[in-house]
């Protein structure tokens, strides 16, 4: 895994959520634009999973890999379902959606760089 690219994760994910949060405050529906921002963040994600599932495959392995892939799985589906969601739920708190999946996000990358720490990667 590149630690500078789940550090931009980390702090997009946050970044996202705390725009989140202020629009449901606010009182503010999901607009298409954060579909935009969602995808984005979604590919960054997606090059952080294919980076690490290369590395997979070429012999490095952290210590607790089945957790790990679940991990890697969980980052892929997590935002793209709080966007779907936050779309179906036109209110407010489909945008409150959105910052949760966003939060959850940051967390899940902080796990992973945490598991792939015993890799040596």
């Amino acid at each position: 895994m590149i630690g500078l690219l789940a550090t931009v994760l980390i702090v997009l994910a946050l970044g996202y959520a705390a725009a989140a949060i202020v629009l449901t405050a606010l009182g503010k529906a999901p607009r298409e634009y954060y579909v935009i921002t969602s995808a984005a963040l979604t590919v960054l994600v997606l090059v952080q999973v294919l980076i690490a599932v290369v590395l997979l495959l070429t012999g490095q392995r952290p210590d607790e890999l089945g957790t790990f892939v679940g991990y890697l799985i969980v980052a892929l589906i997590l935002l793209p379902v709080g966007t779907v969601w936050a779309l179906a739920e036109r209110s407010r708190w489909g945008t409150a959606v959105l910052a949760v999946a966003c939060l959850a996000l940051a967390v899940v990358v902080v796990r992973l760089q945490d598991l792939w720490s015993t890799a040596g990667g």
